[in-house]
């Protein structure tokens, strides 16, 4: 019999010790353990992020050294592996390239893609998502849901989560947070098929779909509702949306989908002109060697890429406009690039190997990017000098 076409069980076996979990992500056990019963401020530590919008502001924490190095390496063993976790096609956000297929795609423009040209359609949010997913959940995941031995479940559920819950910013927590609804939603999404429904999930946003005018979600909205309540989670009624295709088209995550493929609306690719136009005054004007232009050049070029994956005809015309006023380094670029280059030269083979002075070559490599503009051969020797002597060694885990 063939494999369950919706089945997040990938084909490679289950972790059925502890000692096979530490042989998998090839670190000691003593280490797992360790870190596993350190408290909660040791492992976390908390990182300013945007208000969430309509609601309480988002909590967000910055993994340790050790437990950002552990959940790096559960994501790249498990998570990242198709053997082992098979994506399922309604789950969109945050899921790394190197799970998916060739050619796959699970942001958000993909999963707009999915409800193009429908005619009815239900937007829900799941309530502090991320702050209900319990560690009996992500318990659940490794053990029910991967067939995990008990003891190996519990170490990496005590290593993915913070006071008893998913923490936003950790490094496995959108893996998990988008498998934790795994025994209720293939059903539902099969369900909702033989009604001729398309259900996505964008980490905590859930559209569904369909082809009928006034299409009646009443009992579709309570179907869903009973299933995560069963599961511990709400749905954020001032969130709801029922909408029917009329004078103002449908959007899915920002995005119109009344066509064939999504398209940003026309208000958005205004504002993108808008702001490049402002760029390229700015640049006439103030400048193109200060430090504010280049922030305000960076904002305009990354509006600009959201033409790109939407395949808007604006794109090219865009950038090659944008292109035209680039940003020039100033003298502090090139007393930045000196002095970060002589600190890395110090102490190079104890540094070598840690992310943070990876880090700080990538940074050095896009500052002689800019300075090549104005100067390319004190750029190249330099680039040259230290891609030759001075290279990071650190791997990603």
């Amino acid at each position: 019999m063939g494999k369950d076409s919706m089945s997040f069980r990938g084909t490679s076996g289950p972790i059925a010790s502890v000692e096979k979990l530490a042989d998998s992500l090839r670190l000691p056990i003593s280490l797992l353990k360790d870190v596993a019963a350190r408290p909660e401020w040791k492992k976390y530590k908390p990182a300013k992020a945007p208000d969430k919008r309509g609601g309480r502001p988002r909590l967000v924490f910055s993994p340790s050294k050790d437990v950002r190095l552990i959940q790096h390496r559960l994501v790249r063993t498990f998570f990242k592996n198709p053997k082992v976790v098979n994506w399922l096609p309604f789950l969109y956000g945050g899921i790394h390239k190197d799970a998916l297929a060739a050619g796959d795609s699970r942001d958000h423009v993909a999963c707009a893609r999915r409800h193009c040209e429908a005619k009815s359609i239900l937007k829900l949010d799941i309530e502090d998502f991320f702050g209900n997913v319990s560690f009996d959940h992500v318990e659940g995941i490794f053990v029910r849901l991967l067939g995990w031995s008990r003891e190996a479940g519990h170490l990496a559920a005590l290593l993915c989560t913070r006071d008893g819950v998913l923490p936003q910013g950790g490094i496995t927590s959108s893996y998990l947070a988008l498998l934790c609804l795994y025994d209720m939603e293939p059903a539902l999404v099969r369900q909702l098929a033989y009604k001729k429904l398309v259900y996505t999930r964008y980490v905590d946003d859930i559209t569904i779909s369909s082809s009928s005018f006034n299409q009646d979600f009443n009992g579709i909205k309570r179907l869903v509702e009973q299933q995560l309540g069963a599961k511990g989670f709400t749905i954020n009624s001032s969130k709801v949306e029922d909408l029917t295709v009329g004078l103002e088209a449908l959007k899915v995550h920002g995005l119109n989908v009344a066509y064939a493929n999504p398209v940003l609306p026309k208000s958005e690719v205004r504002r993108i002109r808008s702001v490049c136009k402002q760029t390229i005054m700015d640049a006439r004007e103030v400048g193109r060697r200060s430090i504010n232009y280049r922030r305000r050049y960076n904002r305009a070029m990354g509006l600009v890429n959201k033409l790109a994956r939407v395949k808007s005809s604006s794109h090219a015309a865009l950038v090659s406009k944008l292109r035209a006023v680039s940003p020039l380094p100033s003298h502090a670029d090139f007393s930045y690039a000196t002095e970060i280059s002589y600190n890395m030269r110090e102490g190079y083979d104890k540094k070598k190997y840690s992310f943070w002075y990876r880090r700080r070559f990538n940074r050095l490599m896009a500052r002689l990017s800019l300075i090549k503009s104005d100067n390319p051969v004190w750029a190249a020797n330099l680039r040259n000098y230290m891609t030759s002597h001075f290279l990071p060694e650190y791997k990603e885990e």
